[in-house]
């Protein structure tokens, strides 16, 4: 997935070094923003690489964004954890945590990051003692979320502390899993983008032209099996094909709401 890096209108030494620097880290094209559009920066980024192109990193002086025709400007922002982070420090309830059986001290694993909403409210659940590692197999992408969790900041303390526990790495969640040895995390969470959106989530409309639509197999389920301590959690709607055509241990949710939480054992290697 191509983009181009560039800089706000109105940039500076720095900004232009930080620029050059992630285009490197990209192999993407830097395209000097010289009072161009958007638009035309990404003319300029397909014209150079002789092929299409996305859309454009812009870096400024307080953070990054992605901008894409289709859906404007992505920034990071923890979404609806801010709602639920605070809602579990009131003594609520969390469909996820509960569905995960999440604890202090967990290890998980998020499979599909997108903009670490969950992986957030992981981290604030699982603590210091915890540990929470969401993958991102769009470059772009890790890009902005290793930077927007590392510098956003809101007046809720607990929030800020669960952000910056979370780690990101860059790499398909097929080969990472295939890397790691058996019982390495406690959950392994996958919650694969939605081919049709849930009509209430505006957050992540401008994520979706950059996302990752490849489908959840049978194979990186037993892969993930393998990995997970006690359970793999797989978010669908309550309709969705994961739900309605794989085999799963347990399904939680979905009574009044059009998503469920599918539940699969981890497979436990017999003894010879």
């Amino acid at each position: 997935m191509d983009v181009a890096v560039t800089t706000s209108r109105r940039s500076t030494p720095e900004n232009i070094r930080r620029a050059t620097r992630y285009a490197r880290a990209l192999h993407a094209p830097y395209i000097p923003r010289a009072g161009r559009s958007l638009a035309q920066v990404m003319e300029s980024a397909a014209h150079t690489l002789h092929r299409r192109v996305i859309g454009v990193l812009v870096v400024t002086e307080e953070n990054l964004s992605v901008w894409t025709p289709q859906s404007g400007s992505l920034y990071y922002h923890p979404g609806m954890a801010l709602n639920r982070v605070a809602a579990l420090r009131r003594g609520g309830s969390d469909p996820m945590v509960e569905a995960m059986q999440l604890r202090p001290g967990d290890h998980v694993l998020d499979c599909t990051a997108g903009l670490a909403s969950d992986a957030v409210v992981c981290a604030h659940v699982v603590g210091s003692t915890g540990r929470v590692l969401a993958l991102e197999s769009v470059a772009v992408l890790a890009l902005l979320l290793k930077n927007g969790l590392a510098r956003y900041c809101c007046d809720n303390p607990a929030l800020n502390i669960a952000m910056r526990r979370v780690r990101v790495r860059h790499i398909d969640h097929k080969k990472f899993l295939a890397s790691c040895p058996p019982a390495s995390f406690d959950i392994v969470y996958f919650d694969p983008m939605f081919s049709e959106p849930v009509a209430t989530s505006h957050g992540i409309a401008p994520l979706r032209p950059l996302a990752n639509y490849d489908s959840l197999t049978t194979e990186t389920l037993d892969l993930a099996s393998s990995v997970a301590r006690r359970f793999v959690v797989v978010k669908d709607r309550k309709d969705g094909p994961l739900h309605t055509t794989l085999e799963w241990d347990d399904i939680r949710g979905g009574r009044r709401s059009r998503i469920v939480y599918l539940l699969r054992n981890a497979r436990k290697e017999v003894s010879p």
